[in-house]
C-alpha cells in the first residue's frame, strides 16, 4: 500500500493518532530526500490537528504539506491547501469583515485550484472537482443568506440558484464517499427548501419534499455514525419541520 493510500485511509477512518505517528516517522531530516505521498500524509495530518486545537502541530504539518508539495511538485495537493485560505476568507465574510466584494473573492480563490489541477488531469476528477464546486456552492449559498442560518435575502433567488448549480455539479465526484455524497444531498434539500421561500404557490410541497430528503440524509448518516452530518441533519430537519428559516446548518465545517 503507498504511503498515499495509507494517508487517505487513516484521515477516513478517523486513526487520528497512527496518523500523526506516521506523518512524525515518516518525515526525514533536511537533507534527506521526500518520499512520494509526504504531501499528503502531511495535509492530512494538518486537517486533523487542526480539528484538535493542536495549534502548533497544525502550522508544522501545513508547513511541511506546502515542502513536499513544491518538491514533489504534487500540484494537486497544493490545490488543496488552498482551502486554508478560502475559510480564513470565508470567516471574514461571515463575520461582515469581507467587504462589499467578500464572498467574490472567497470564489476567486477557489478558482485557483484550476489553475494547479486542469480538468484533464485525472487529480481533478479524483480529488480537486468534488472540493472545488461543493465549497463554490457553499459560498452562493452563504452569500444568500447574509453569511448566517437564516432566511434568503430578498432578490439572492438568483444566487440561491447558482448554489444548487455548483452542488449538481459536485454530485457525480461525491458519490463514491458516502460522507460526500450525503453532504451534497443534504445540501441540495436544504437549497431548494430555501428557494421555496421565493415561491409561495408552491412552498409547502417544497418543504415536505425538502424534509423527506434530509431524513433520507439523516438516517443514512446515523447508520454509519457519521455524527457530523448527523448534527447538521437534524439542525436542518428541525427547521423545516416547523416550516421556519431560521437555525438551518451548512453541511459544512466552518
Amino acid at each position: 500500500m503507498s504511503l498515499r493510500v495509507r494517508a487517505a485511509q487513516l484521515y477516513t477512518d478517523n486513526h487520528t493518532a497512527e496518523l500523526f505517528r506516521l506523518a512524525s516517522e515518516r518525515w526525514p531530516r533536511v537533507d534527506a530526500e521526500l518520499e512520494e505521498g509526504l504531501d499528503e500524509l502531511c495535509r492530512f495530518a494538518f486537517i486533523r490537528a487542526r480539528d484538535s486545537d493542536l495549534v502548533i502541530d497544525t502550522e508544522v504539518y501545513y508547513a511541511r504539506a506546502i515542502v513536499a508539495a513544491v518538491i514533489r511538485g504534487a500540484r494537486d495537493t497544493a490545490a488543496c491547501l488552498i482551502m486554508r485560505q478560502f475559510f480564513t476568507a470565508m470567516e471574514h465574510c461571515r463575520r461582515g469583515n469581507g467587504g462589499g466584494d467578500g464572498y467574490e473573492k472567497a470564489r476567486g480563490i477557489l478558482d485557483e485550484m484550476r489553475r494547479l489541477v486542469s480538468e484533464e488531469d485525472p487529480a481533478w476528477a479524483s480529488l480537486v472537482a468534488r472540493l472545488y464546486y461543493d465549497k463554490t456552492a457553499v459560498v452562493y449559498l452563504l452569500e444568500a443568506t447574509g453569511g448566517s442560518g437564516g432566511k434568503p435575502r430578498p432578490g439572492a433567488e438568483a444566487t440561491l440558484t447558482m448554489a444548487r448549480k455548483y452542488l449538481e455539479y459536485a454530485r457525480p465526484y461525491g458519490s463514491g464517499k458516502l460522507r460526500d455524497r450525503l453532504k451534497i444531498d443534504g445540501q441540495l434539500a436544504l437549497v431548494g427548501y430555501l428557494l421555496g421561500s421565493y415561491n409561495l404557490e408552491q412552498q409547502e410541497e417544497v418543504q415536505r419534499e425538502a424534509l423527506r430528503n434530509t431524513n433520507t440524509v439523516l438516517n443514512e448518516a446515523r447508520e454509519a455514525r457519521l455524527t457530523d452530518v448527523v448534527g447538521w441533519a437534524e439542525a436542518n430537519r428541525d427547521v423545516m419541520t416547523l416550516g421556519e428559516y431560521i437555525g438551518w446548518i451548512p453541511y459544512e465545517v466552518l
